[in-house]
Parts: C-alpha cells; structure tokens; sequence
C-alpha cells in the first residue's frame, strides 16, 4: 500500500504558500499531514508538520494540487526524518536591509523543492507512473499524455507502444 504525495499551495501575501500534503486517509476522506515551514524571511521561518484535513477545504486553498508521487507505508515513516533535515529559510532582513547579499531569497516555495528533492533523492517518494494519475494531463494536439514542469519542460508519458519518453521546451 502507499499513499499519494502532493505540493499544495495557499493564498498568500506577497505571494502563495507552499508545501507538501501527505494523503494518508487516517482521520477519513482524504486527509493526511502537512510538511511545511511558517513565518516570513523578516524574523526567519520555523518547520511544522501536523495533521490535515483535505486541502481542498481550507478557506485558503489556491486551487493547486500537484501530485509529485507516491511513498510506500514502510517508506512514509522516513519522510519526517528527511524533512526535517532540512533547515527552515532563515531571517534574511533587517528592515529593509538584506542580511546576506550574495544569496538568494530563500522561502516556503524553496524550501518545499528542498524537502521534495531529497524526498527524491533518497528514494521515500516514487514518480507516478500510470497517466491515470493527476500527474498527468491529456495533450488532445498531440493525443497524448504529459506533464509540464516549472522550468517548462514537456515530460511526456510513454506510449502504450513502449516508446521512450522526450522533451521539448514547448507548453501543450
């Protein structure tokens, strides 16, 4: 058995909230727990994960739900223990002042693909595979399956004849 993995998003100011839903339907209907990190980068961020109803419920939800993969029952209890080696973005203000220069602006949305790439990496979350799942999404120009990244790669599901899936730069 194993349980859906997803990056959620909330309505947020200056921009949305991100982090990652573990569906785990332990209090019923599709609730899990959230890993995500809280606070701003004026005063630093802090780690939390707790339990969750369905995203889709919160006041707040923006309306994305991506399905990143899936962890087996076994695998799930690791994933707390990788999460939460990954340190919460730090205070990166003072005022209006940048503490540190030279780095980038570290937030929720870069802390989630932290927490999603070493989930990856370590082999607690597998990609979907079957183009059921909501990964996926139906190109009707090209008559088949495929997922946009962020970056705006095309991954494209293999089909049914077993050919090897490309890439194209191109949104379908």
């Amino acid at each position: 058995m194993s349980f859906n993995v997803y990056l959620v998003e909330y309505s947020g100011m200056p921009r949305n909230h991100r982090g990652i839903f573990v569906e785990t339907k332990e209090d019923g209907g599709r609730s899990g727990y959230l890993y995500q990190v809280t606070g701003d980068i004026l005063h630093g961020m802090v780690y939390q994960h707790k339990p969750a109803k369905e995203p889709e419920t919160s006041a707040t939800f923006s309306g994305l739900k991506e399905l990143i993969g899936t962890v087996t029952t076994n695998n799930y209890v690791h994933i707390r223990s990788v999460v939460d080696s990954i340190p919460p973005p730090k205070k990166q203000y003072d005022g209006f002042k940048k503490i540190f220069p030279n780095e980038p602006l570290r937030r929720c949305h870069e802390w989630t693909n932290e927490a999603i790439q070493a989930l990856k990496d370590r082999g607690i979350i597998q990609r979907p595979v079957s183009p059921s799942t909501s990964y996926w999404i139906y190109s009707d120009k090209y008559q088949r399956y495929c997922h946009v990244h962020e970056d705006g790669r095309t991954e494209w599901a293999p089909e049914a004849s077993g050919s090897t899936s490309q890439s194209s730069s191109s949104h379908h």
